[in-house]
């Protein structure tokens, strides 16, 4: 099974539990602003936001590329049909 044949699933899959931990980091600060709440310390190598929206520029990225790839294949025709899948 080639990268191609899951149409982006995983990627997908990534983006929505990263867009999920992003809107649940959100709410904790919420709750924690509205009730005088205040969360423990965390180590200085803890750093979720970073790591979060490292994950969305990365996900953002592979689909630019995605989309250049298929733009510039639109123009190719060919009546050989290719002996191994398109792989990204």
């Amino acid at each position: 099974m080639s990268k191609a044949d899951h149409d982006g699933f995983f990627e997908r899959r990534l983006e929505g539990y990263a867009r999920l931990a992003a809107t649940a980091m959100d709410l904790i600060a919420c709750i924690g602003d509205k009730f005088d709440l205040s969360l423990p310390e965390k180590p200085v190598y803890y750093q979720q936001a970073e790591g979060l929206s490292k994950i969305l520029r990365n996900v953002e990225s592979i689909a630019l590329r995605r989309a250049e790839i298929s733009k510039s294949g639109e123009g190719e025709v060919t009546n050989v049909t290719p002996l191994f899948p398109k792989s990204f």
